[in-house]
């Protein structure tokens, strides 16, 4: 430790040191360099959209081109308070645009002696124009922002970079139209293949999505716990594991066929450890054909091994994989059928990785729940692990958007849903993994062998997931039999969907392989490749369709009479900011764009049937709430003493009343020989709008689990309105002053 003397010698003379005044320059180690403003050019911090790191842009002002105000003036924007408020993926674009305008200037010589003409703006899109057909409407915002910030400023006038050609910048810019006010609204999984021509609505489609990716992720996780329970695989996975073979290069496929003396292996890792992996496999062939599990050897004929002759029973299967196993050596071999050799290729589904952590076809069904809870691509490709709030009874996954500061969260699911346990399985699992993969990946909700699956292209392709879509529609697989057994009518919907979209990719397939043909013809004629224009373009299952049919389902349903204003459901719905923090948006970009362009079936089929809805329901609500009503009193602190029997004082009552076994409600309330009772407190008054304000959250995600639970929610809204409007002014005032100085946490209505 250092004495008294060194700390000062470290810190500067003991002298020197002013107590009223805190010298930072003193203070800082000889290696900082302070920062200062440059004039010329500028490091900005920023973010790829796609990409969850950090990425360093600079912008520097070209040579000769110093003195010109309209550069310098976009250098101080981008050093500017506005600028840095904003998010990394706006910086990057933003940044991005203004070094294609800066290279633009450079190639304009004549500008050096002519100066920069006050259309500048306008030439520069007429520039841009030229290069492809675009309306470049976001990028000319870009361009145009750090005048509009520079004239924006106090004073602006004394600014050194200020000339008045800023104001003629300005007025000659282009307004280049909003290419959206014009554009159709994005497509939901429904729209995918025409509304019309979609036997089902957008609600019918989210319920079958969850149900189906449910069931893979319990099916593909039931193979590996059937699998794990033989302990000497276990053995061997340690065994890889010890030898630093159970990671992203050797445990994703394996290649049977391929001997220790192959270029392709001794190029990668020594003979020795080429055998533990070739023994490893061999042992794990052999599990899955002692086991004899329907599922994994139908999984293991549809993706593993080579095609044979349409084998329809589970027996015939079963044979077929045994052809390329030799019991007495304990290894994989070749097959011979009519003196026509058969191998396995590759081994690439039923692998130590599918073993080890969550295959693609999983990390892609939970990307697609994920989407289903309104989570679109941006913030799937930075979600994380830690993102997962997971306690012993429920679980809440947390996400972001890159274009909005802030985050937002799924509904809550308790441990009795299916989707808890989805959800759990896959995180735990994924956290298990965590020391196999590569350093770029850890951390990470999703880490896919196969990137491309991710993009949700399915069709009759050779990945795996494409193969086991298929064998999920086959109606002769047992797979598909469990399916229609577990899940029934209710995953009818998605399948049809899946159905399309296997036939619709697969003529882009064919498309591809002709167009691919014509220029491999091309080629070696001596000619170059050619551009072919696509009939059929490929449909992904993308999170954008999936969250958009989530987000419409969601909407609220506004139905007047005409000429008059539409009426809000904000009472049983939520009101528009809860709704729009629900699905993480903005009220506007909410209301204008989601819920005013909504075109989906059931929202119109809901306006048809909305009065007889109204004139049944709300019916038998009224009476409930009638009932609930006349067995509750609003008391203050005076008349409960009497009602309870307690003859404390005030002061000695609260406290007792806190320690008293009552039975009591969650927002206040006291249960007493058939009677609640509400008493008339600031903090009775806090807890009940909290709770209210909790009912309208959550009431759109209770309403898809359940209709019935969402009715006696709505009735339990109306009743605590009507209790809360009995307490006096001032006591309400007071509870809403308290709720928002307290963060009170109600528990999942789910």
């Amino acid at each position: 430790m250092m004495g008294s003397d060194e700390i000062g010698d470290a810190t500067g003379s003991r002298e020197s040191v002013d107590t009223t005044f805190i010298s930072l320059e003193t203070m800082a180690p000889a290696t900082v360099i302070p920062i200062r403003v440059s004039e010329t050019e500028v490091t900005v911090n920023c973010r790829q959209t796609g990409s969850g790191k950090s990425v360093v842009k600079k912008l520097v002002i070209p040579a000769g081109y110093e003195n010109f105000h309209i550069m310098r003036n976009v250098i101080l924007y981008l050093q500017s308070k506005s600028f840095l408020e904003k998010t990394p993926l706006t910086r990057y674009s933003e940044v991005l645009s203004q070094e294609k305008f800066f290279a633009f200037i450079a190639k304009q010589t004549q500008y050096l002696n002519d100066g920069v003409p006050l259309n500048i703006y306008e030439e520069y899109l007429r520039y841009r124009k030229s290069q492809a057909k675009l309306t470049f409407y976001c990028e000319m915002l870009h361009i145009v922002e750090p005048t509009k910030w520079l004239l924006s400023q106090k004073n602006h006038v004394l600014n050194p970079v200020f000339t008045t050609d800023f104001v003629s910048y300005l007025a000659f810019a282009p307004d280049v139209p909003n290419p959206k006010h014009n554009s159709t609204p994005m497509q939901s999984l429904v729209d995918l293949f025409g509304a019309r021509n979609c036997p089902y609505n957008d609600t019918d489609m989210i319920k079958a999505l969850r149900l189906t990716c449910c069931f893979i992720n319990e099916k593909l996780g039931n193979m590996r716990s059937d699998l794990l329970q033989d302990k000497v695989l276990k053995q061997w996975i340690d065994k890889l594991k010890k030898n630093n073979l159970l990671n992203h290069k050797f445990s994703t496929y394996f290649q049977p066929c391929l001997t220790i003396s192959n270029k392709v292996i001794t190029g990668k890792l020594s003979a020795d450890k080429y055998q533990i992996i070739l023994d490893a496999y061999n042992h794990l062939y052999k599990v899955i054909l002692q086991q004899e599990k329907p599922l994994t050897i139908e999984w293991l004929y549809q993706n593993e091994l080579p095609d044979a002759t349409k084998l329809d029973s589970e027996t015939t299967k079963l044979a077929w994989a045994k052809r390329f196993f030799n019991r007495e050596k304990g290894k994989i071999v070749a097959s011979s059928v009519d003196k026509k050799k058969y191998v396995i290729t590759s081994l690439r589904a039923l692998t130590f990785r599918f073993l080890n952590m969550p295959s693609d076809i999983e990390a892609f069904s939970i990307q697609c729940l994920l989407a289903a809870d309104s989570i679109q691509r941006e913030g799937l490709n930075q979600h994380a692990l830690a993102d997962f709030s997971i306690t012993d009874k429920s679980l809440q996954i947390g996400y972001g958007k890159g274009r909005r500061n802030t985050t937002s969260a799924t509904p809550i699911y308790s441990r009795k849903s299916i989707v808890h346990d989805t959800y759990n399985y896959y995180h735990n699992l994924m956290l298990e993994a965590q020391s196999t993969l590569p350093e770029s990946e850890k951390g990470n909700t999703f880490s896919y062998n196969l990137e491309k699956i991710s993009i949700g292209v399915i069709s009759s392709g050779s990945n795996e997931l494409n193969s086991f879509i298929s064998l999920l529609l086959d109606k002769q697989t047992h797979l598909n039999a469990q399916f229609s057994e577990e899940v029934g009518d209710e995953g009818k919907p998605f399948l049809w969907l899946l159905e399309r979209l296997i036939e619709h990719n697969n003529k882009n397939r064919l498309e591809q392989n002709e167009n691919a043909k014509k220029n491999s013809v091309r080629k070696k004629r001596g000619l170059k490749k050619i551009k072919c224009k696509m009939k059929n373009s490929r449909i992904s299952l993308s999170p954008s369709a999936i969250s958009m049919s989530r987000k419409r389902m969601d909407d609220s349903t506004n139905v007047y009479p005409k000429g008059n204003q539409p009426t809000n459901d904000a009472e049983s719905s939520g009101s528009a900011e809860v709704k729009a923090e629900l699905t993480a948006h903005s009220e506007t970009m909410k209301a204008n764009v989601y819920n005013d362009r909504s075109n989906s079936p059931q929202k119109i089929e809901s306006q048809r049937r909305f009065g007889a809805q109204v004139g049944e329901i709300y019916e038998k609500e009224a009476l409930k709430i009638s009932e609930y009503i006349k067995s509750t009193k609003v008391v203050d602190m005076q008349q409960v003493r009497k009602i309870l029997d307690i003859s404390n004082t005030k002061d000695e009552f609260e406290k007792m009343l806190g320690s008293l076994d009552l039975d009591t409600e969650i927002w206040g309330g006291i249960n007493h020989k058939g009677q609640t009772l509400i008493v008339t407190t600031e903090i009775t008054a806090a807890l009940i709008t909290g709770y209210i304000a909790h009912i309208k959250k959550e009431l759109p995600s209770v309403r898809l689990d359940s209709e019935k639970k969402a009715s006696k929610l709505r009735i339990n809204l109306a009743y605590l309105n009507e209790m809360l409007e009995q307490f006096p002014t001032h006591l309400q005032q007071a509870g809403k002053d308290m709720l928002a100085e307290f963060d009170i946490p109600y528990p999942s209505l789910l």
